[in-house]
């Protein structure tokens, strides 16, 4: 009778055992799942974390870009509005230059008709050549301002386009 009950223990103990390595290769197999899991959950907030800071970097970097392309518009404006006043001032140059030569005139006239001396003639002229080179060199001022206004426009207009570039992308 021994001999049966260790045989029914020993079958005991090893439907036992086959239970408990089953268990334990599926617990094993229920381990590998949840790892496997926990990687990819840590993978998934790697991912939200790296995309977070490059998202907050991208933005950093465009707030910055429109900062400059704010600047720029200023400067433009302000580049601008020198060149607006540029103009008004030759316009208002060019008038004066105009005015000046109807009074030379009236004057050379008068002179012609009253048959005044040499010397009134000789100093209208020298006061003419004076005018005329005053004028040209106002006017050649004026032409080198407008100019370095035009190219400075310019130069802002592409800063603003490379700006606006660089933000676009």
């Amino acid at each position: 009778m021994r001999s049966e009950r260790d045989k029914l223990k020993e079958i005991q103990v090893a439907k036992s055992r086959d239970k408990l390595e089953e268990e334990r290769d599926r617990l094993t197999i229920v381990i590998t799942q949840l790892e496997e899991e926990l990687n990819e959950a840590d993978n998934m907030i790697q991912a939200y974390i790296t995309d977070g800071s490059s998202d907050r970097a991208t933005e950093m970097a465009a707030q910055g870009l429109r900062e400059e392309i704010d600047e720029l518009k200023m400067q433009v404006q302000e580049w601008r509005s020198a060149a607006e006043d540029e103009s008004y001032k030759r316009e208002n140059a060019e008038k004066e230059i105009e005015r000046l030569r109807d009074d030379i005139a009236a004057l050379v006239s008068l002179n012609e008709h009253e048959n005044l001396s040499d010397e009134i003639h000789q100093r209208t002229a020298k006061e003419v050549e004076r005018l005329k080179m005053k004028e040209r060199i106002e006017i050649d001022q004026l032409r080198k301002s407008l100019y370095r206004s035009i190219e400075e426009t310019e130069t802002a207009r592409e800063g603003e386009k490379q700006a606006n570039d660089q933000l676009s992308n």
